[in-house]
């Protein structure tokens, strides 16, 4: 079995010279991990397409009404209203975050009288074009 002294050797900084066997060198300088700088400068975002930014709102659509659904109690109605803030975040009254639409896009909910049923809708600022999701249908339609 190998003495502690030689397993400890073999974990040492090697140093090689041509014809001669490799030794353990404790002088050797040990290696330190340097961090990245954080960056500091924003990175630019390029404008999305047309296609970009209304696969943009099928996906928020979708997942607002996904999550929607998956907190609904079975037999009460809908919310009568969802929120936006400022970070386009989408939430219920009761401050559960749904999930945040495209920047430059607005959002609207409405409900049926009902409660049973609702569209929600997500509509690009610049050119009007937008998404409906109808949960009576369960579909996702382009406007």
């Amino acid at each position: 079995m190998p003495s502690l002294a030689s397993l400890t050797a073999l974990t040492q900084p090697m140093a090689t010279a041509p014809d001669v066997l490799p030794q353990a060198n404790p002088a050797a300088p040990t290696l330190q991990v340097v961090p990245d700088a954080p960056a500091t400068t924003p990175l630019a975002t390029a404008p999305r397409s047309p296609e970009e930014t209304r696969a943009a709102m099928q996906m928020a659509a979708g997942t607002i009404s996904f999550v929607l659904k998956n907190l609904k109690t079975p037999g009460q109605p809908w919310p009568t209203e969802l929120l936006i803030n400022a970070d386009n975040m989408v939430s219920t009254p009761e401050g559960q975050a749904l999930f945040q639409i495209p920047v430059g896009t607005t959002g609207g909910y409405a409900r049926s009288t009902s409660g049973e049923n609702y569209r929600l809708t997500i509509t690009d600022d610049s050119s009007g074009a937008g998404v409906t999701f109808d949960s009576a249908t369960g579909l996702m339609t382009n406007n």
